[in-house]
């Protein structure tokens, strides 16, 4: 699945452990939008992640991967919201493997 957002997602296995990292990288052109105008672009991310999301059969092992994809983001809207968020850093995230996430590589591998 292909979503064109603020930021790009990467995935990394971790040595030793079962499981990834998430990296999350803004990307350039939502640096350089003012405050408001960030707000309001990741708002609209949200919106068009939510909606790919409900598209998607309830089977649909990328499912998952998205949801997870959804509330990390979700999270993140306060913070971009109020300035508090450093966007030209990384913001890594781990992640245990379990059944429900097992296609997350594989989906992350298909963002942007």
């Amino acid at each position: 699945m292909d979503i064109n957002g603020p930021m790009r997602i990467g995935v990394l296995q971790t040595d030793g452990v079962a499981g990834w990292e998430l990296h999350f990288d803004f990307r350039k052109e939502f640096q350089a939008l003012d405050l408001p105008q960030q707000a309001e672009e990741f708002q609209r991310y949200l919106t068009t992640l939510a909606s790919e999301i409900a598209s998607m059969p309830e089977d649909d092992p990328d499912r998952q991967g998205m949801l997870l994809v959804q509330q990390l983001s979700e999270q993140l809207l306060e913070y971009i919201a109020s300035g508090d968020l450093a966007l030209n850093e990384t913001i890594k995230v781990q992640v245990e493997q379990s059944v429900a996430v097992t296609s997350l590589n594989d989906l992350l591998k298909s963002l942007p």
